[in-house]
């Protein structure tokens, strides 16, 4: 520990206990050391920040200012030991997903939940983006992962990205009474090709010239 956020935690505790003695029993260190630190943190700042007699101890003008300030550092001197250990531990860092508009309430809403309670310190970046444009940002290390929905026939996405299943979901394809494959019980893809669709088309973008 730098040794002046030791001097800093000693007179913390000699300012919040008014007592040497007591201050060191609650630091787990012996009561010449307190009172050392204390010494050295007077010489450090050029002012006396506790008054002492033989039955009391009082905080000078000094003191309580130094006080205010002191909890703040001692508080940022824990926050960078966690955030090193975090580090360390591979905890921190920054995410970056991308993701298909219409994986955000069954898939995302949820990933994002999981992540912030396993990981609060990772940084999460969500950018929208159709496979098509997410399978070279992973290649290229501009996305970490792509969070989208395949058909159970599409082609694989190649040796160097890894497609993990998040769940299975039934498709359901509403016909008229009258059409052809009404009276099935199951359609492959391939069966709906050439067949026109009603499909939802994002805000912005300029309708198809036919349906896929």
């Amino acid at each position: 520990m730098d040794p002046r956020l030791r001097h800093l935690r000693s007179f913390v505790a000699v300012a919040e206990e008014l007592h040497f003695g007591r201050a060191a029993q609650r630091l787990g260190i012996a009561q010449p050391a307190v009172s050392r630190h204390i010494r050295a943190l007077e010489e450090e700042l050029g002012a006396p920040l506790l008054l002492r007699t033989s039955r009391s101890v009082a905080l000078t003008p000094a003191g309580r200012a130094a006080l205010v300030h002191a909890h703040e550092l001692l508080g940022a001197g824990e926050e960078l030991g966690r955030a090193v250990a975090r580090a360390a531990a591979g905890a921190g860092g920054s995410l970056t997903v991308g993701f298909a508009e219409s994986t955000i309430a069954g898939y995302m809403a949820p990933l994002v939940e999981a992540l912030a309670a396993a990981h609060p310190a990772v940084e999460l970046h969500a950018i929208q983006q159709r496979v098509s444009e997410a399978l070279p940002a992973l290649r290229r290390g501009t996305l970490d992962a792509m969070v989208t929905r395949a058909a159970a026939d599409a082609p694989p996405f190649g040796d160097d990205v890894v497609a993990e299943p998040l769940g299975d979901e039934e498709v359901l394809v509403a016909l008229p009474a009258r059409h052809r494959l009404a009276a099935r019980e199951r359609l492959a893809v391939e069966d709906l090709r050439g067949e026109p669709l009603v499909v939802l088309r994002p805000v912005g973008r300029e309708a198809p010239d036919r349906p896929p």
